[in-house]
This record gives structure tokens, sequence and C-alpha cells, in this order.
């Protein structure tokens, strides 16, 4: 936590720097310092840059924020991401008795924690290079 402080002195206008010392604090049930944290982190009108991922595809550089949808092979990216949770799903729902709650909280992780990288990886495994 003192590191924490730290690099919010170092550099005040990063984002990342608060929100990382907030969950720090939160892991650790410090719940009101962390709110404290976010409180000054508004207060300073510091935002959190959405985060990125980069992949080199036949010499070319792809980058990828959290959350956007206008990279130029997004629809091949979305078409292999809904077969890969139409997968799933059927896989869950031959097991929906035991399986149902698990599926729906695995999909919202899939559709929003690494929708970045999980692009990159099927980027890289597209045949871009035949449009």
């Amino acid at each position: 936590m003192h590191v924490g402080k730290i690099l919010i002195r170092l550099d005040p206008n990063h984002g990342g720097r608060y929100v990382n010392l907030a969950n720090v604090l939160a892991a650790n049930g410090d719940r009101n310092r962390a709110a404290m944290v976010r409180k000054m982190m508004r207060r300073r009108k510091v935002l959190k840059l959405p985060g990125s991922s980069l992949i080199n595809v036949d010499r070319t550089v792809h980058e990828f924020f959290a959350g956007d949808r206008s990279h130029k092979y997004i629809e091949k990216i979305n078409l292999e991401w809904n077969k890969i949770l139409g997968r799933l799903k059927k896989e869950g729902d031959q097991r929906r008795s035991k399986c149902q709650a698990v599926w729906k909280r695995t999909r919202k992780k899939l559709q929003s924690i690494s929708i970045v990288r999980s692009s990159l990886l099927l980027l890289g495994s597209l045949e871009l290079n035949q449009d």
C-alpha cells in the first residue's frame, strides 16, 4: 500500500495506479480506504484508460482496446467467438442440471473480462490475408 501511494505521487494522473491501490486495499478488507482512493481519483478527475493489447500478425501490428469493436476484422473475430460460445453453451446444455449457473457466470466472464486477449488469439489464428 505504501508503494501504491508512492506511485500515485510520482504520476498523479495515471488512473491505473489509483485503481490498483483501491483494489489492493479492498482485497485486504480495507473498504473504507479503498473508497477514499476512488473518491480521490474522481475529485482529481483522473480517468482509467481502457486496457489494450497488441499482436503482430504477418508484420502488421493490431491493437485492441477493451470494449472497442472498431477493428477491421471484428466481424471475423466475433464469428469465431460466437462459435466458441456456442460450443460452450452446447456443453452446458448437456449438463444443464449441474452447470447452468456456472455457464451463465462463464459466459459473462468470457464476454467481458478477456475479450481483448481472446480477440488477439482469434486474430492470430484467422487467415487474415484471405479477405
